[in-house]
């Protein structure tokens, strides 16, 4: 079809050009990029370039091999040649320069860069990087009055100042000329600067918007003409900044992260190498995944707790000794925004479960000493679980925000429609910062309730993952990783494919890590040798979804994992799709029975589950030492209701089957629709139902040597000791006259003789239940549960 035949004019193309170009190229860097995509089934590659917008055979090449000469020239920047002539007549007046720039990564690196830049091109320069606590964001008084006191007469600013024309009139008042440079969206009456240097200006000939802070900083470097070995440096900083502030890794940003990969991986600064050091990334083949997920959050990190000026000396750093000091700072800030995010995480959810089980379409959390440094991290985190719109708050009477949103639901929109409960609120369809009074916020949460109704929010609230291609096992190769690395870098705008994996059986699983949070299990080829091991990072939770042996739909990456001297392909899944469920009135039925692990470890770890046992000894069985930590409902013969009445979890886990059918049908109809259900079978606790004549001998003897111990629970063996068999003990006892009620509590009695305990009706009737309970179990365990509960 058409598809077909795009892919494959595409693929001629590519090697039409590629052959032409390899004649000529003197780059052996680049020649080697060449003579691989020749070696390549260029369909493949095709495919997923179409799926990137990418649809000609220049444009193609354009995107495998960046080079700098596709850049656009830098003089297309807005008031670009005002801001180079003034710093060019600063030079000339040896006048001082002070840079202002922002606490997250994108203003630290290109604070880092200009400072570089200046100095190299003869400037005395000063810089300041505002506290997020103290200064708040954008261009602050404090820096501003910094600079001033320090005898600068040039204000500088990066990634920031746009949105600050009162600081801009302070700065003026104080006697200092000012350049802007920044990429975000400016408002519609700009501040009266010297110069604003923004790609997003309303009347910018600049081709290309979406470069970050520190890109538009990086091309203001370029303007100066520096040395080459300064250019190498700026560029491994544009790039470190670039990654890190997520703006989509197309154009010019994808040529500036790939270049500035390739100098940090062939001749990375010393901050760079220490930082990646200290982030445990391998030093020669960092990409961009290792910037997102190791470098950048590090140098984030002292933003959100402290001040970010120890990130920033770490990056303008020469000495390696020295910079590896600096990058234990941020490695030891990163451990302790960590700590106190998971902290705040886990009592997020809390919160969010509740909220949750009221049917709120919003997500607002509160706590009134949580950190303001990373409420935006743990808004994130709670999107992510419930896949709801999420705001999280701190503070007391004035609370600061964070609001992360799904696809298609513009969170700033909604915050401009409930801003009559705000003090203040900026940001953008995805994310947004927000004040407010605390006594607002009940009506600011009706009244988003009310707005997501009119936006039609519900319609939004199942997250889609788009897909590059269905993969079978035998699509599975080394070659096809190798073909996918060629749109390397990934990062926004440019993902790593996502493809549908079938075809495959779920084999060997197991939860792994310090924590247990992530998922690993081996995919079987159904009637063949061998098969592909998958991970899956933070996706315990999924292994509710696997049914050992039964066929598996994965969404998911492929890498090449090497461990141990060999290279196999692993699959790092995003989502699992398993066997369909059995449903029971909207509730799910799992059936676990003969099983235990790795299903238990990740109830027991999941906030909220319940678990329903016979007994505590089968509890402490099941559960081992998470017991204390779980919520445990024991479940008498008799009067369990209000145990079980009104209980609102998502998960509810029977380590046993109740007593009987008619109790097990009961207290399902008793739990809310649309929660799992997890049935583990039952084992019988014969020496709690009917006590064993040695045990009655044994705990007489010692309660009688201990002259009358009022704490009987401890005269049980240790791994019998439970309410239930007390109980029972006493109860053949008081029959049998050995013992009786005393006030609260229970006295011996004085017995002449030997008493035959077995005579009792008591002991009678607890083997009688003993004996029920082996039949209602053989039946459960030989039975389908959807059998017994129809």
């Amino acid at each position: 079809g058409g598809e077909a035949g795009a892919i494959s004019s595409l693929a001629s193309s590519i090697r039409a050009l590629v052959e032409q170009e390899v004649k000529n190229c003197a780059n052996p860097r680049t020649q080697k990029l060449y003579k691989k995509l020749q070696a390549q089934d260029l369909k493949v590659l095709a495919a997923l370039l179409i799926n990137r917008g990418v649809d000609s055979g220049q444009g193609a090449l354009d995107f495998l091999v960046p080079d700098l000469a596709r850049l656009h020239p830098w003089q297309l920047l807005p008031d670009i040649d005002k801001a180079i002539a003034r710093l060019e007549l600063a030079r000339q007046r040896r006048e001082k320069v002070f840079i202002h720039g922002d606490y997250d990564a994108d203003g630290i690196t290109a604070t880092a860069l200009l400072v570089m830049a200046l100095e190299n091109w003869g400037l005395e320069v000063r810089y300041y990087l505002p506290h997020r606590i103290e200064d708040g964001y954008g261009l602050s008084r404090a820096g501003i009055n910094q600079g001033a006191e320090e005898g600068c007469s040039l204000l500088l600013t990066v990634d920031c100042g746009i949105s600050n024309p009162d600081e801009v009139e302070l700065a003026k008042s104080l006697g200092l000329d000012v350049i802007i440079t920044d990429h975000h969206l400016p408002p519609q009456q700009l501040p009266r600067a010297l110069a604003v240097v923004n790609p997003k200006l309303a009347d910018s000939r600049y081709p290309f918007p979406e470069l970050a802070g520190v890109g538009v900083a990086w091309k203001l470097a370029c303007a100066l003409e520096l040395g080459s070995a300064v250019n190498a440096a700026c560029l491994q900083l544009a790039a470190l900044g670039t990654v890190a502030d997520l703006v989509p890794l197309t154009g010019e940003n994808r040529i500036i992260t790939s270049l500035g990969l390739k100098e940090i991986n062939a001749s990375p600064l010393p901050g760079i190498a220490a930082l990646a050091e200290v982030a445990g990334c391998q030093l020669g083949h960092l990409d961009s995944q290792d910037i997102a997920f190791g470098l950048a959050p590090r140098l984030n990190a002292v933003g959100r707790m402290d001040s970010p000026m120890p990130a920033a000396a770490l990056l303008l750093e020469t000495d390696a000794v020295s910079a590896a000091r600096y990058a234990q700072v941020l490695d030891e800030e990163n451990r302790l925004r960590r700590q106190i995010g998971e902290e705040i995480f886990a009592q997020a959810l809390v919160k969010a479960e509740e909220q949750m089980r009221l049917g709120r379409r919003l997500l607002v959390l509160h706590g009134r000493d949580w950190h303001a440094g990373v409420i935006g991290i743990v808004a994130s985190k709670v999107l992510e679980r419930f896949y709801r719109p999420t705001i999280v708050l701190c503070g007391k009477e004035e609370l600061t925000g964070s609001a992360r949103s799904v696809a298609g639901f513009d969170i700033h929109a909604a915050l401009l429609a409930v801003s009559g409960h705000l003090v203040s609120f900026g940001g953008h369809p995805g994310a947004a910062g927000l004040t407010m009074a605390e006594a607002d916020l009940g009506p600011l949460v009706l009244a988003l309730e009310e707005y997501a109704v009119e936006a039609k929010l519900d319609s939004l609230l199942q997250p889609v993952l788009n897909l590059e291609a269905s993969l079978g096992p035998e699509d599975i190769s080394m070659e096809l990783v190798d073909t996918v690395a060629l749109l390397r870098p990934f990062g926004f705008g440019n993902p790593e494919p996502v493809f549908a994996v079938d075809g495959f059986t779920a084999g060997a699983l197991s939860l792994v890590g310090a924590d247990k949070r992530h998922l690993r299990l081996r995919l079987d080829n159904p009637g063949k040798r061998g098969g592909i091991w998958a991970i899956g990072f933070s996706k315990a939770h999924l292994v509710h979804n696997i049914d050992s042996g039964a066929p598996v739909e994965l969404a998911g990456i492929l890498h090449l994992n090497r461990w141990k001297g060999m290279t196999r392909v692993q699959l790092q899944f995003s989502d699992f799709h398993g066997p369909r469920r059995l449903l029971l009135a909207g509730r799910e039925i799992i059936d676990r029975r003969g099983q235990g692990e790795p299903w238990l470890t990740e109830l027991a770890s999941a906030p909220g589950t319940v678990f329903f046992a016979n007994t505590l000894w089968r509890a402490r069985r099941m559960l081992a030492g998470k017991v204390d930590c779980c919520r445990v409902i024991i479940l008498p013969p008799d009067k369990y209701r209000e145990k079980v009445y009104n209980l609102r979890a998502e998960q509810y886990c029977f380590l046993d089957p109740a007593w009987n059918n008619e109790q097990l049908r009961d207290i399902i109809a008793l739990l809310p629709r649309h929660c799992r259900l997890h049935f583990f079978g039952g084992a019988v606790p014969e020496d709690v139902l009917q006590p064993n004549l040695n045990l009655l001998r044994l705990f007489y003897k010692g309660w009688r040597d201990k002259n009358g111990e009022q704490d009987l629970l401890s005269l049980l063996p240790a791994d019998l000791a439970e309410p239930l068999l007390l109980e029972r003990v006493l109860g053949i006892f008081a029959e049998a006259g050995l013992a009786g009620k005393s006030g609260e509590g229970w006295t011996l009695a004085p017995v002449q003789g030997n008493v035959d305990l077995t005579l009792t009706k008591a002991w009678r009737e607890y083997g009688a239940q003993l004996a029920a309970y082996r039949d209602w179990l053989k039946g459960f365990s030989s039975q389908s549960i959807n059998q017994m509960l129809a």
